[in-house]
């Protein structure tokens, strides 16, 4: 009997240490860190919805090869954005409006961007290309947590600490987190991350928790469906994965719209696209003193966007009203002399009559016009000239400059 007890003991511990190791093995043992240069996707088609504040934005997640490519579509817009090892590209299309854009490395540690943004403006088709380098190191990256915590505008976390496990409609995740706090002006920002990885190294959730003094900002992409990549995407990967060079300025399609919204003057093999104000004393000076030099070109004449609407339709008035349409630079000359020397009504020659004008096409011309030649259409000086050659090359004047229109103008 004395026998038989510890051969039964001997028995149950071997049992016990049989189960131990049994439940050891069967369940998942994680890393207790993790560096996010292991999330790493095969490839596929993977669907977030992306949580911010009170808003719901879904954000489609390409895999394909070395590259990764964005797609989001709200209210009629497109959005793709392409990155991979040797190109930052975008394409956006909305209603009247498609800009396509690429940024690549280029010989002495430059990189260039190539773009062309396509517009319709009062029904007739405008474009512009440019290129512009710069001497920055090309940089991108195709892993996930640096894409969207770039997008997130916070910067990502090197490593992350295991806090635990959940199930997720698409298996078991592990939970990682990692908090981090910074100095910035008065305040300290802290900054939450809680990453679900699942075991294929996909993440099935990311929330970033930045709280600053009482505000607290919280965006969090959720994994909803995965699919595979069709050629749809594949087709749209290998149009952004080119350098798109660029043929032409794309000045000629300016003119044809201005033809179309501004007040034809004169015609020309090169043709200068005047924006003025009839209140603005730059275009004043400008037009009164120098209007010889928009003498033997083409010139169409554009009102200044922010004017008084009631001048720009008088004024278009007075241009229909013309039977030599060359007249109206005359005829602007006197209603500027009239405003320079502070008359009691400078506008005295305008008709009371108006006619419409399409002050938010002018406008958008001038603003393409502006992009096209790498200018930021906020900070443009009245009066601009923009200056179109037979090549469809062209240049742009801003402010009372008259050197610069006559050397653009070959003077």
């Amino acid at each position: 009997m004395n026998r038989i007890v510890p051969a039964l003991v001997a028995v149950a511990v071997v049992i016990a240490v049989a189960l131990i190791l049994l439940l050891r093995t069967s369940s998942p043992q994680y890393p207790k860190t993790l560096n996010i240069s292991a999330i790493s996707y095969p490839n596929g088609v993977y669907l977030y919805d992306v949580y911010v504040g009170g808003n719901e934005i879904p954000l489609v997640y390409v895999q394909y090869g070395q590259s990764v490519l964005l797609v989001s579509a709200r209210n009629g817009s497109e959005a793709y954005l392409l990155l991979s090892p040797q190109r930052l590209s975008e394409l956006y299309r909305s209603a009247n409006t498609t800009l396509t854009l690429v940024n690549y490395p280029e010989l002495l540690g430059y990189t260039c961007s190539n773009f062309t943004i396509a517009q319709t403006i009062a029904g007739v088709p405008a474009r512009v290309s440019n290129s512009v380098c710069s001497p920055q190191q090309f940089s991108t990256s195709t892993n996930f947590i640096q894409i969207v915590s770039a997008l997130s505008q916070t910067p990502p976390p090197a490593t992350l600490t295991f806090s635990g496990s959940a199930p997720t409609p698409f298996g078991e995740a592990a939970i990682y987190k990692n908090s981090t706090s910074m100095a910035y002006l008065f305040y300290t920002i802290n900054i939450t991350y809680y990453l679900y990885k699942l075991n294929n190294n996909v993440v099935y959730k990311y929330s970033i928790i930045v709280s600053v003094g009482p505000s607290t900002f919280n965006v969090t992409y959720l994994l909803r469906s995965v699919g595979d990549v069709n050629s749809t995407y594949t087709s749209i990967i290998s149009n952004l994965s080119g350098e798109m060079p660029v043929k032409d300025m794309g000045g000629l399609t300016l003119v044809a719209a201005a033809k179309k919204v501004g007040m034809v003057a004169a015609g020309g093999n090169t043709t200068v696209l005047a924006f003025m104000g009839l209140n603005d004393t730059q275009s004043a000076q400008f037009l009164v003193n120098n209007y010889t030099l928009l003498r033997g070109v083409g010139l169409v004449i554009l009102d200044a966007p922010n004017q008084p609407l009631n001048y720009a339709e008088r004024l278009r008035c007075l241009y229909s009203s013309l039977g030599n349409k060359s007249a109206i630079v005359d005829l602007l000359r006197e209603i500027y002399g009239r405003l320079l020397s502070n008359a009691s009504n400078p506008y005295g020659v305008l008709p009371n009559s108006t006619c419409a004008v399409d002050l938010s096409s002018e406008s958008a011309l001038l603003s393409l016009a502006l992009e096209g030649a790498n200018m930021q259409p906020q900070s443009a000086a009245l009066p601009v000239f923009v200056v179109v050659y037979p090549n469809s090359s062209y240049v742009v004047i801003t402010g009372y400059n008259p050197s610069a229109l006559a050397s653009a103008l070959g003077r």
